[in-house]
């Protein structure tokens, strides 16, 4: 099998999961000569990556991913579905509910961790990768008596920090999942404009979770790109009244002026509310472990099923 997942330019802690962990399941399967494709860990059921990348495959082994709002894939006898992960997912696929097995992040709870760091303070935050580009989130988060986790780097640094802290502020969704997978209370955020409800309830539903995503006012603490700005624009424009069906497009963050020394205050004070207002939550153990527990199941049922069709 060939994992397939975004790829960043950058390190993203959210998709690089994908080889990190299911190397640990599927060691003797991974085999990039067999045209078979293993699609797990994030939003990545679309139409557009199957005809960019996956329109050769002999096969498309999908174990707990998810699908955005738009997109959605045709589906056709190639693709093999163990489990996909929310409700949302499953009902626009046309699946019935019992394909819902929640995200393959809470596997964590099934593998060897590498040892947290020592705990500098009691709550961390970590916003979502494209959201580093726009803040200085280390002077902000110092600001709001918080540390400030980076989903930019290795898995397993990622994974030290976050075991290191009693509570996670989020806007990353793998930040919240992996958290609550190790059972650290968070509470989810919303930054950029192009941040996607869709998959946080897609998530959250599978594990019967409520809570309300705090949103946090956009801003932009580095100098404005003019030509992206316009590019931006044009494309939001585009969305908008001419009805292109490009889900980003319509959520693109357009900044001309740079954020205010009272604007970036007012986002620190907004994060150490949050930190201060205890509000954090956590699935329950029993959804945890019936999640975990129907993962395990379609892993050992790949397993066995992609052994003896080779």
């Amino acid at each position: 099998m060939i994992i397939e997942y975004s790829r960043s330019k950058t390190y993203n802690f959210g998709d690089d999961l994908n080889l990190w962990l299911w190397s640990n399941f599927f060691s003797e399967e991974l085999n990039k000569k067999d045209n078979v494709y293993l699609l797990g860990i994030g939003t990545i059921l679309s139409q557009s990556r199957y005809d960019k990348y996956l329109h050769h495959a002999d096969k498309i082994i999908v174990l707990s991913s998810g699908c955005s709002d738009r997109d959605i894939p045709k589906i056709s006898k190639k693709w093999q579905f163990y489990g996909v992960r929310g409700p949302r997912t499953a009902a626009k696929l046309g699946l019935d509910q019992s394909y819902v097995i929640g995200d393959g992040a809470y596997l964590l709870r099934k593998v060897s961790l590498p040892p947290p760091i020592q705990k500098k303070s009691k709550t961390a935050f970590i916003p979502h990768h494209r959201s580093e580009d726009y803040i200085d989130w280390d002077t902000i988060c110092k600001k709001a008596d918080v540390d400030f986790i980076s989903a930019k780097q290795p898995v397993e640094e990622f994974l030290s920090q976050i075991q290191s802290y009693d509570s996670i502020i989020t806007e990353a969704m793998h930040g919240a999942i992996t958290a609550d997978a190790l059972r650290i209370p968070w509470k989810a955020v919303s930054f950029a404009p192009n941040f996607c409800n869709e998959k946080w309830f897609d998530f959250m539903e599978s594990m019967d979770i409520k809570t309300d995503i705090i949103p946090l006012k956009f801003i932009n603490q580095n100098n404005s790109d003019l030509s992206k700005n316009i590019l931006n624009g044009t494309k939001y424009l585009f969305a908008k009244y001419f009805n292109i069906k490009k889900e980003k497009w319509s959520k693109l963050p357009v900044t001309f002026c740079k954020a205010s020394s009272t604007e970036i205050t007012q986002l620190s004070d907004s994060i150490k509310s949050i930190k201060d207002s205890n509000s954090f939550i956590l699935s329950s153990d029993e959804k945890v472990d019936e999640i975990t527990k129907k993962l395990i199941f379609q892993v050992q049922k790949l397993k066995q099923e992609y052994s003896i069709s080779l």
